[in-house]
């Protein structure tokens, strides 16, 4: 039907909306931004550029306001037009906005926060006449390891042990149809690759 449609165009499937009464399960995406960002502070990245669509998913959402929150914490300062963020419409549009970034604001890590971009990334810094990690670390939040880039530094995220947990949820739910609704976020490890370099 039309409501079951628009769950899986959008991620609904994954991020329920508050107040849904459902069980749900999913891999902890804004643990993993937390983690990128105490991550590059730790390394001493004050400048962070970060990259990725805010609007198409609710997940993407969830990341960005991670990403504001964790900067936050850090007592850094997001300034959203600093960013390249919101709904990517065309890619020779979206590059030429990274490279302007990259320009004008001078970051010393990015980080990528949606999986399909980091080819693109990678581009962008080449034509901005930046190497990574030589002249500008990188983070990306991806869903499995990338074959091109196998020490990219990157929040695991759990994919499969979520899957593993949802179908357990389920059986428990048929068990027990009277027990409240509840959210799981599964949080997974960091991965320190050699993408990103100390200031």
């Amino acid at each position: 039907n039309a409501a079951t449609r628009k769950y899986l165009t959008q991620d609904w499937l994954w991020y329920w909306p508050p107040g849904e009464m459902v069980d749900s399960v999913i891999w902890d995406v804004g643990s993993a931004i937390f983690q990128s960002v105490r991550y590059l502070v730790s390394m001493n990245h004050r400048s962070i550029l970060y990259i990725g669509d805010t609007a198409t998913y609710r997940g993407f959402a969830i990341r960005w306001q991670a990403f504001q929150a964790a900067m936050a914490e850090a007592g850094l300062e997001v300034r959203p037009e600093q960013h390249v963020i919101g709904r990517v419409t065309g890619r020779e549009q979206w590059r030429a906005e990274v490279i302007d970034k990259l320009k004008r604001t001078g970051p010393t890590a990015i980080l990528a926060a949606v999986p399909f971009d980091l080819a693109w990334i990678y581009y962008a810094c080449s034509a901005a006449g930046l190497r990574i990690p030589e002249d500008c670390s990188l983070i990306g939040v991806i869903d499995d390891r990338n074959e091109q880039i196998p020490n990219l530094t990157r929040p695991i995220l759990l994919i499969y042990e979520s899957g593993v947990r949802a179908a357990e949820r389920m059986l428990w739910r048929l068990a027990n149809p009277l027990q409240p609704y509840e959210s799981t976020l599964l949080q997974g490890p960091f991965f320190a690759g050699d993408t990103v370099r100390p200031r």
